[in-house]
């Protein structure tokens, strides 16, 4: 059995456990109107499918204070299919659209904070985080 062979099934297997979804994008444009100083963020699908969110222990996450604001953060892992999810960015905004176990995460809004590459893992894991009111 070859290692590809082997890294070929880790992956389906790794897939078959991506029962949510989420959807993955950037801002391109952000146009402020002169008149009104209304500012409109021209937003651009990077991926959109399956996923997995996972709680993540960290040691970024907890209080934090930005400015005069006293925030709570949450550390998180998405795990992605490791084919066609190339190309994501630290900053880029993760949507969870569906989620068959935990409705609660349905609507949910992230922020990746790093990346996660390497030759043989069967999904991709992004550290995402979660700015709690």
């Amino acid at each position: 059995m070859s290692r590809a062979s082997v890294l070929a099934r880790g992956r389906a297997a790794a897939a078959a456990g991506m029962v949510d979804t989420c959807r993955i994008d950037y801002v391109a444009d952000v146009d402020t109107n002169p008149l009104t100083g209304q500012v409109a963020k021209q937003r651009v699908i990077r991926y959109e499918g399956p996923c997995r969110v996972q709680q993540a222990a960290a040691p970024w996450a907890g209080p934090a204070t930005v400015g005069e604001a006293a925030l709570r953060l949450a550390a998180l892992e998405l795990q992605l299919p490791v084919v066609g999810s190339e190309g994501i960015q630290t900053e880029d905004r993760v949507t969870v659209l569906t989620c068959v176990h935990d409705t609660e995460l349905v609507g949910r809004i992230f922020s990746v904070v790093g990346q996660h590459h390497a030759s043989h893992k069967t999904t991709r894991r992004l550290p995402i985080q979660e700015v709690l009111s």
